[in-house]
């Protein structure tokens, strides 16, 4: 009789204490789940911004290039574009792999702590403690509730239309072929004219 006493006391403090530590884990964890896409979403246009300079400074170098007829220069410039073209390439898919491994470890984190609740809840009913039971069930049930609410989320989210990001880079390669056709007219303009000039001497 002491013995079941003695572990239905401890039953109850380990879960007061569990609870207490869990309820204060959860809304934590809840908020940093929303608050990291904000850090990433920033360090996404950061590197964005970056790469679009670069680009934009190495397609002006290469227009350059081409214009001066220098081939090895050209060469030289089309290699770090391709190179540059695959580092954001790589950028998208690293960043697309942790987030996703992030996002399964942190469901299967609260998945565990889930599990281990609704037990602790079924040793109270065992020690006789239905109604600290039914407490810890009840809480148990809302975390599931949290965590099916996340994990709509992050399904909604991944199949959103075409990030932002993919649109703006398309946007600035038209702007890129647009301004590389008005440098080939001008180019043109200036061949029609030479001939011309030439035809009339």
């Amino acid at each position: 009789m002491l013995k079941s006493t003695l572990a239905a006391a401890l039953i109850v403090l380990f879960v007061v204490c569990w609870m207490r530590m869990d309820s204060s884990f959860f809304p934590e964890t809840h908020a940093d789940a929303q608050t990291s896409p904000n850090d990433s979403n920033e360090q996404d246009r950061r590197f964005l911004e970056q790469y679009h300079e670069t680009q934009f400074d190495l397609e002006d170098r290469l227009n350059k290039a081409r214009q001066a007829k220098n081939e090895r220069e050209v060469e030289k410039v089309e290699r770090q574009l391709q190179k540059l073209h695959r580092q954001i390439r790589e950028h998208h898919r690293d960043h697309s792999h942790d987030a996703h491994r992030n996002r399964e470890q942190h469901i299967d984190q609260h998945k565990h702590r889930i599990q281990k609740m609704h037990l602790a809840a079924e040793h109270l009913e065992e020690a006789g403690l239905g109604k600290l039971a039914a407490q810890v069930h009840r809480q148990a049930k809302q975390q599931e509730i949290h965590l099916q609410e996340q994990i709509e989320r992050a399904m909604q989210h991944e199949h959103r239309p075409m990030p932002h990001h993919e649109t703006h880079e398309l946007l600035h390669q038209l702007r890129n072929e647009v301004r590389e056709l008005k440098i080939e007219v001008q180019e043109l303009k200036e061949v029609i004219s030479d001939r011309s000039s030439d035809s009339e001497e």
